[in-house]
């Protein structure tokens, strides 16, 4: 498969979910943003902690974003419950952009395993980091699925906690280099 079909894969996907931005999600980010500023600032955290911490808030909220206000209302719930069908049809038609979304959702929670055991000390700890991508996915799912805002996917919970686990995986490699180096 040629990297073309992957960026426009990427263009479809990002063309079709652009944000339905409107002022209350404007106030609300730039409201919890300055709380959020004013709490690190007042705070005894390391500057870098701070700085893991406002980049977890921005990606965090971005996330929210993109799962719960880019979607279209619909008037029925629908659920994906057959496990791995992403993967097999990834693999079956390479070619068809909606397959993508399985890589795309992966990344999707990449970051978030990286940051939280730069922010939380307690997620430090693998299972931890998994259960909080689990749950943190298992509640946008459910959230999708209650407000009829888009599809409850076994999938989706999959991939988004293997991003996270990957993070986490990325964050450990990156961490035990720098106390190697520090030796």
């Amino acid at each position: 498969m040629k990297t073309d079909n992957v960026f426009y894969a990427f263009d479809q996907i990002i063309y079709y979910r652009l944000p339905r931005w409107n002022m209350y999600i404007l106030i609300a980010f730039l409201l919890t943003s300055a709380a959020i500023a004013v709490l690190l600032f007042k705070s005894r955290l390391s500057v870098k902690k701070k700085i893991y911490s406002a980049i977890l808030y921005v990606y965090s909220y971005n996330v929210l974003i993109t799962t719960l206000f880019m979607r279209d209302k619909s008037d029925k719930r629908y659920f994906k419950l057959i496990p791995f069908t992403a993967i097999y049809n990834l693999i079956k038609e390479p070619k068809v952009i909606n397959n993508w979304e399985f890589i795309f959702n992966t990344l999707l929670f990449v970051p978030i395993g990286l940051l939280l055991p730069c922010v939380f000390e307690k997620c430090k700890r693998f299972r931890t980091t998994l259960l909080v991508g689990f749950c943190t996915t298992l509640i946008i799912e459910t959230i999708q699925i209650a407000a009829k805002i888009g599809v409850f996917e076994t999938d989706d919970i999959i991939t988004n906690t293997l991003g996270a686990v990957i993070g986490f995986g990325i964050y450990k490699v990156i961490h035990k280099r720098k106390l190697s180096h520090r030796n």
